[in-house]
Protein backbone atom coordinates (compact mmCIF):
# COMPACT_ATOMS: atom_id res chain seq x y z
CA UNK A 1 0.00 0.00 0.00
CA UNK A 2 1.39 3.39 -1.02
CA UNK A 3 0.13 6.80 0.07
CA UNK A 4 1.85 10.13 -0.67
CA UNK A 5 5.06 8.35 -1.54
CA UNK A 6 5.10 6.35 1.71
CA UNK A 7 5.00 2.59 1.09
CA UNK A 8 3.90 -0.09 3.57
CA UNK A 9 4.10 -3.82 2.92
CA UNK A 10 1.37 -5.35 5.04
CA UNK A 11 3.09 -8.73 5.21
CA UNK A 12 6.17 -7.07 6.73
CA UNK A 13 4.06 -5.76 9.61
CA UNK A 14 3.19 -9.33 10.57
CA UNK A 15 6.79 -10.49 10.87
CA UNK A 16 8.00 -11.60 14.34
CA UNK A 17 9.42 -8.69 16.31
CA UNK A 18 7.23 -6.04 14.70
CA UNK A 19 4.32 -6.41 17.14
CA UNK A 20 5.99 -4.17 19.70
CA UNK A 21 6.41 -1.43 17.12
CA UNK A 22 2.69 -1.12 16.42
CA UNK A 23 1.36 2.42 16.80
CA UNK A 24 -1.83 3.30 18.61
CA UNK A 25 -5.04 3.96 16.72
CA UNK A 26 -5.73 7.62 16.03
CA UNK A 27 -8.96 7.26 14.08
CA UNK A 28 -12.40 6.08 15.25
CA UNK A 29 -14.43 4.93 12.24
CA UNK A 30 -18.23 4.57 12.30
CA UNK A 31 -18.51 2.82 8.97
CA UNK A 32 -21.40 2.45 6.54
CA UNK A 33 -21.56 -1.34 7.15
CA UNK A 34 -22.17 -0.71 10.86
CA UNK A 35 -25.37 -2.79 10.94
CA UNK A 36 -23.15 -5.87 10.47
CA UNK A 37 -21.76 -5.23 13.95
CA UNK A 38 -25.13 -6.26 15.44
CA UNK A 39 -26.43 -9.33 13.57
CA UNK A 40 -29.79 -10.23 15.08
CA UNK A 41 -29.13 -7.60 17.74
CA UNK A 42 -26.15 -9.47 19.23
CA UNK A 43 -22.87 -7.60 19.52
CA UNK A 44 -19.76 -9.15 17.97
CA UNK A 45 -16.25 -9.08 19.40
CA UNK A 46 -13.12 -8.86 17.24
CA UNK A 47 -12.56 -12.61 17.17
CA UNK A 48 -16.04 -13.29 15.78
CA UNK A 49 -15.02 -12.12 12.32
CA UNK A 50 -13.11 -14.01 9.65
CA UNK A 51 -9.68 -13.40 8.22
CA UNK A 52 -10.04 -10.85 5.44
CA UNK A 53 -13.04 -9.06 6.93
CA UNK A 54 -12.54 -5.26 6.97
CA UNK A 55 -10.50 -4.21 10.00
CA UNK A 56 -12.66 -1.10 10.47
CA UNK A 57 -15.73 -3.31 10.91
CA UNK A 58 -13.96 -5.65 13.34
CA UNK A 59 -12.60 -2.80 15.47
CA UNK A 60 -15.88 -0.86 15.58
CA UNK A 61 -17.85 -4.02 16.41
CA UNK A 62 -15.46 -4.80 19.25
CA UNK A 63 -16.02 -1.33 20.73
CA UNK A 64 -19.81 -1.72 20.56
CA UNK A 65 -19.52 -5.23 22.00
CA UNK A 66 -17.59 -3.99 25.04
CA UNK A 67 -20.15 -1.26 25.71
CA UNK A 68 -23.14 -3.58 25.46
CA UNK A 69 -21.65 -6.54 27.32
CA UNK A 70 -19.81 -4.70 30.08
CA UNK A 71 -21.39 -1.30 30.68
CA UNK A 72 -24.99 -1.57 29.53
CA UNK A 73 -25.40 -5.32 29.95
CA UNK A 74 -25.65 -5.09 33.72
CA UNK A 75 -27.97 -2.06 33.68
CA UNK A 76 -30.26 -3.09 30.85
CA UNK A 77 -31.31 0.34 29.56
CA UNK A 78 -29.45 2.00 26.67
CA UNK A 79 -31.88 4.69 25.51
CA UNK A 80 -33.28 6.86 26.93
CA UNK A 81 -30.96 7.25 29.92
CA UNK A 82 -30.65 10.65 31.56
CA UNK A 83 -26.92 10.42 32.30
CA UNK A 84 -26.00 10.04 28.62
CA UNK A 85 -27.86 12.76 26.69
CA UNK A 86 -29.59 15.92 27.81
CA UNK A 87 -33.35 16.31 27.12
CA UNK A 88 -32.75 18.57 24.11
CA UNK A 89 -30.96 15.71 22.34
CA UNK A 90 -33.08 12.85 23.69
CA UNK A 91 -36.39 14.32 22.59
CA UNK A 92 -35.90 14.34 18.76
CA UNK A 93 -34.25 10.90 18.87
CA UNK A 94 -37.12 9.48 20.91
CA UNK A 95 -39.71 11.12 18.65
CA UNK A 96 -38.26 10.47 15.20
CA UNK A 97 -36.15 7.33 15.67
CA UNK A 98 -37.42 5.22 18.56
CA UNK A 99 -41.00 6.56 18.77
CA UNK A 100 -42.62 5.13 21.92
CA UNK A 101 -39.99 2.46 22.48
CA UNK A 102 -36.88 2.16 24.62
CA UNK A 103 -33.62 0.51 23.60
CA UNK A 104 -32.51 -2.15 26.06
CA UNK A 105 -30.35 -5.25 26.56
CA UNK A 106 -32.27 -8.51 26.96
CA UNK A 107 -30.47 -11.54 28.39
CA UNK A 108 -33.39 -13.90 28.99
CA UNK A 109 -31.87 -16.68 26.90
CA UNK A 110 -28.39 -16.14 28.42
CA UNK A 111 -27.34 -14.17 25.32
CA UNK A 112 -27.27 -10.39 25.60
CA UNK A 113 -29.13 -8.97 22.61
CA UNK A 114 -30.64 -5.58 21.86
CA UNK A 115 -34.40 -5.20 21.89
CA UNK A 116 -36.96 -2.41 21.66
CA UNK A 117 -39.38 -2.34 24.57
CA UNK A 118 -42.87 -0.94 24.06
CA UNK A 119 -44.78 0.57 26.97
CA UNK A 120 -47.68 -1.67 27.95
CA UNK A 121 -46.47 -4.72 26.01
CA UNK A 122 -44.70 -7.65 27.62
CA UNK A 123 -43.04 -8.88 24.43
CA UNK A 124 -40.14 -6.74 23.18
CA UNK A 125 -39.33 -6.24 19.49
CA UNK A 126 -36.44 -8.30 18.17
CA UNK A 127 -33.77 -6.77 15.94
CA UNK A 128 -35.31 -7.78 12.62
CA UNK A 129 -38.64 -6.26 13.63
CA UNK A 130 -37.04 -2.82 13.88
CA UNK A 131 -37.15 -0.29 11.09
CA UNK A 132 -34.10 0.00 8.84
CA UNK A 133 -33.40 3.43 10.34
CA UNK A 134 -33.43 2.05 13.89
CA UNK A 135 -30.98 -0.69 12.94
CA UNK A 136 -28.67 1.78 11.20
CA UNK A 137 -28.82 4.43 13.92
CA UNK A 138 -28.22 2.23 16.95
CA UNK A 139 -24.53 1.53 16.15
CA UNK A 140 -23.99 5.28 15.60
CA UNK A 141 -25.50 5.94 19.03
CA UNK A 142 -23.20 3.34 20.60
CA UNK A 143 -20.17 4.87 18.87
CA UNK A 144 -21.04 8.35 20.14
CA UNK A 145 -21.60 6.96 23.63
CA UNK A 146 -18.06 5.57 23.52
CA UNK A 147 -16.52 8.80 22.19
CA UNK A 148 -18.20 10.85 24.89
CA UNK A 149 -17.08 8.65 27.75
CA UNK A 150 -15.65 9.91 31.01
CA UNK A 151 -12.08 10.40 29.77
CA UNK A 152 -10.99 13.71 28.24
CA UNK A 153 -10.06 11.78 25.10
CA UNK A 154 -10.38 8.08 24.42
CA UNK A 155 -7.09 6.32 25.06
CA UNK A 156 -6.05 3.60 22.59
CA UNK A 157 -2.62 2.79 23.97
CA UNK A 158 -0.64 2.53 27.20
CA UNK A 159 -0.32 6.28 27.91
CA UNK A 160 -2.39 9.46 27.78
CA UNK A 161 -0.56 10.41 24.58
CA UNK A 162 -2.21 7.46 22.79
CA UNK A 163 -5.58 8.97 21.98
CA UNK A 164 -8.08 9.33 19.16
CA UNK A 165 -7.43 12.31 16.87
CA UNK A 166 -9.94 11.72 14.06
CA UNK A 167 -13.56 10.60 13.96
CA UNK A 168 -15.17 9.45 10.69
CA UNK A 169 -18.95 8.95 10.53
CA UNK A 170 -19.94 7.39 7.24
CA UNK A 171 -23.39 7.96 5.74
CA UNK A 172 -25.36 8.76 8.92
CA UNK A 173 -28.51 9.16 6.81
CA UNK A 174 -28.81 5.48 5.84
CA UNK A 175 -32.34 4.13 6.34
CA UNK A 176 -33.69 7.38 7.81
CA UNK A 177 -36.49 9.70 6.79
CA UNK A 178 -35.72 13.47 6.74
CA UNK A 179 -36.84 14.11 10.34
CA UNK A 180 -34.74 11.18 11.50
CA UNK A 181 -31.73 12.55 9.61
CA UNK A 182 -32.18 15.92 11.31
CA UNK A 183 -32.28 14.23 14.72
CA UNK A 184 -29.08 12.31 14.02
CA UNK A 185 -27.27 15.39 12.70
CA UNK A 186 -28.31 17.40 15.77
CA UNK A 187 -26.77 14.69 17.93
CA UNK A 188 -23.58 14.60 15.84
CA UNK A 189 -23.20 18.37 15.68
CA UNK A 190 -23.79 19.00 19.37
CA UNK A 191 -21.91 16.05 20.85
CA UNK A 192 -19.09 15.75 18.34
CA UNK A 193 -18.54 18.94 16.39
CA UNK A 194 -19.15 21.25 19.37
CA UNK A 195 -18.72 19.49 22.74
CA UNK A 196 -16.09 16.98 21.69
CA UNK A 197 -14.25 19.26 19.27
CA UNK A 198 -13.87 22.05 21.81
CA UNK A 199 -13.18 19.91 24.88
CA UNK A 200 -11.37 16.89 23.47
CA UNK A 201 -9.76 17.98 20.23
CA UNK A 202 -11.26 15.41 17.84
CA UNK A 203 -11.35 16.30 14.18
CA UNK A 204 -14.51 15.01 12.53
CA UNK A 205 -15.32 13.85 9.00
CA UNK A 206 -18.88 13.05 7.92
CA UNK A 207 -19.39 11.42 4.51
CA UNK A 208 -22.82 11.45 2.90
CA UNK A 209 -24.84 10.86 -0.25
CA UNK A 210 -27.80 12.89 1.08
CA UNK A 211 -28.74 16.40 0.04
CA UNK A 212 -30.71 16.63 3.32
CA UNK A 213 -27.46 16.27 5.27
CA UNK A 214 -25.74 18.93 3.17
CA UNK A 215 -28.63 21.37 3.51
Amino acid sequence: MTFNGWAVNLSDLALPGNAGKARHERLFYVLAQRVMSLPNGISQNFGTFNFGDPYALCAFSDTVHNLIQNEFGAKGEIFPVSRRLNPTLRKPIAEHLFSRTSLAVDDQDFTKRLTLRIDGQKQALGFWSWSAGQREFTPILMGLYWLCGAADKRRTGPSDAHTIDWVVIEEPEMGLHPKGIQAVLLLVLVLVLVLVLLRRGYRVVVSTHSSVVLE
